[in-house]
């Protein structure tokens, strides 16, 4: 359903769950498939774009309650990597993160068969297990229902996270993994902001996509690309922490065209409204965060960079539940190197 057909803007954004559901109208009507993300009892089963899978306690509460079996407070990514990849990794982040010079050296993983292996801690605080050894801790993990995590062999006991849904979800993630996906390195090419009039085209797109919210004069900005087009930027709608503004693109030719851009969480594309959209035109990027709360715990982020002739999914990381994670907790789902900028990290989650 067009965004023009929904109802008044007016009367919804000061809701959040209605702004979560302006944003999936927008990215439904192009009509994709749907993320690679499956919430299973406890655990949330994942993929990115470059063929890997994994698994993650995000669908468990983080708050202990004594009546919830599920309450646990640590953090637990099982990655798998793509298909004949080593790169696998087993992470663990306990209740608080611990500085270097804190907290238990390692942890034993257990399920109820007994000990399943040792993770070291590194220097962020997280303990690891890396390689093939991943895999068979996972597929031992599938036939528990409970997954033990101790200072030591025999020795206290720091968490009891429930495996609920953790076989479904490993099933989900070997059944997407795949073959690693060839990364091509994105080039960026700044682009520069010019003051140009505004078309008449882009106050009809506004009147559209935005029919309730009234035009502000102030807010249009006009980036000139290198193919000869330009990118204009201007408020679609306020809120308390989800500010839409709309992204379109004004041809050599004069036309106005909404701009929608790659997305693996919604739906192949997401535009043209884009929330907390930030544009660095010196660095040729643009970014989008959705957030499910104010919090900035949970939600969507991703940037795209524009490569001379299109914007390129650059990065995408979501968090489907709010429970006061930081983004290195984030899932990704999309990561791709960009020249002149840190190569992404291995760790997925």
């Amino acid at each position: 359903m067009p965004l023009r057909e929904r109802p008044r803007l007016s009367e919804w954004l000061s809701a959040v769950g209605l702004i979560l559901a302006f944003t999936q109208a927008a990215s439904a009507q192009q009509g994709g498939f749907s993320a690679p993300l499956a919430p299973l009892g406890s655990w949330t089963a994942f993929c990115d774009e470059d063929g890997g899978c994994g698994l993650a306690n995000a669908s468990m509460r983080r708050e202990p309650r004594a009546s919830d079996p599920d309450g646990a407070n640590a953090w637990v990514c099982v990655w798998l990597g793509p298909l004949g990849d080593a790169d696998a990794v087993l992470s663990i982040q306990l209740e608080t993160p611990a500085p270097a010079a804190a907290g238990p050296e390692a942890i034993v993983i257990e399920s109820d068969a007994g000990p399943l292996g040792t993770a070291q801690r590194m220097d962020d605080g997280r303990h690891e297990i890396t390689g093939a050894a991943v895999a068979e801790i996972a597929q031992r993990l599938r036939e528990g229902r409970e997954l033990l995590l101790r200072e030591a062999e025999g020795g206290t006991v720091r968490e009891r996270l429930s495996l609920r849904g953790f076989r479904e979800g490993l099933a989900y993630a070997l059944g997407k993994r795949a073959a690693p996906a060839p990364q091509v390195e994105i080039v960026p090419q700044p682009f520069q902001p010019v003051t140009r009039r505004v078309p008449a085209g882009l106050l009809e797109l506004h009147r559209q996509w935005c029919s309730a919210w009234p035009w502000e004069a102030d807010s249009a900005r006009a980036y000139r690309l290198h193919d000869g087009s330009f990118l204009w930027t201007a408020m679609c709608a306020r809120s308390a922490y989800n500010p839409v503004t709309l992204l379109a693109t004004e041809t050599r030719a004069g036309s106005v065209q909404p701009r929608q851009l790659a997305s693996i969480v919604d739906h192949d594309t997401v535009g043209p409204g884009f929330t907390n959209l930030v544009v660095d035109a010196s660095r040729g990027r643009i970014e989008d965060l959705f957030k499910m709360r104010g919090g900035n715990d949970c939600g969507t982020r991703r940037g795209w960079v524009w490569n001379g002739g299109r914007f390129v999914l650059a990065s995408e990381h979501t968090m489907p539940n709010c429970f006061g994670a930081g983004h290195g907790q984030w899932l990704r789902m999309s990561a791709t190197p960009v020249r002149g900028e840190p190569r992404p990290g291995r760790r997925p989650c």
